[in-house]
């Protein structure tokens, strides 16, 4: 069975203007061409809406396209794994948190999510489905060893602080939330 963990920072502000999440998005990930590229038929109404389906609209899709495969009443996945941010993230994270508590979780690849859906914050056992209509943050195989220590851990991270910084003078305040699918 896989696992995948993910670090996010998100927001459910409906006020945000979908092109400039996009574009602000592309510039703190350092996107030039994204992976692939998924869009939703519908907006989901829970994590297990049986209406909602993710089809694939591109791949390697250059970064100035990518607002334009926004549509209303959708759900938009892109995914840069190349892009620098998720090395930096490693980095920063290698340097500033314990092998003890990371494991040999690395979350270094980097997406982004625009339109209303949720994930269930699954880190502090409480398993709360979240609603957001903007995400951007890193996923990577396995979970850390210690996830209360790593969270923790990770929102003290000074590149943290910095981004979850950068992200508010642009986009206003977004939480963080670490997740994970098995």
């Amino acid at each position: 069975m896989s696992q995948q963990a993910y670090v996010t920072w998100y927001t459910d502000n409906p006020r945000l203007d979908p092109v400039q999440v996009c574009q602000a998005f592309i510039s703190l990930l350092g996107v030039t061409t994204a992976d692939y590229v998924y869009r939703s038929n519908c907006i989901a109404r829970s994590l297990d809406d049986p209406n909602w389906e993710l089809s694939c609209v591109g791949e390697k899709v250059a970064a100035d396209q990518l607002p334009a495969l926004l549509q209303p009443n959708t759900h938009l996945s892109v995914d840069a794994d190349l892009a620098p941010f998720g090395t930096a993230l490693e980095e920063a994270i290698r340097r500033g948190i314990p092998a003890e508590i990371l494991g040999d979780f690395i979350p270094d690849r980097p997406f982004f999510n625009i339109g209303e859906h949720y994930f269930a914050d699954a880190a502090d056992e409480l398993d709360r489905e979240i609603r957001y209509r903007a995400m951007v943050g890193c996923w990577g195989y396995s979970t850390p060893a210690d996830w209360e220590d790593f969270r923790r851990e990770f929102q003290a991270l000074p590149f943290v602080r910095e981004i979850s910084e950068k992200l508010k003078s642009l986009l206003g305040e977004m939480k963080v939330g670490i997740y994970f699918y098995f």
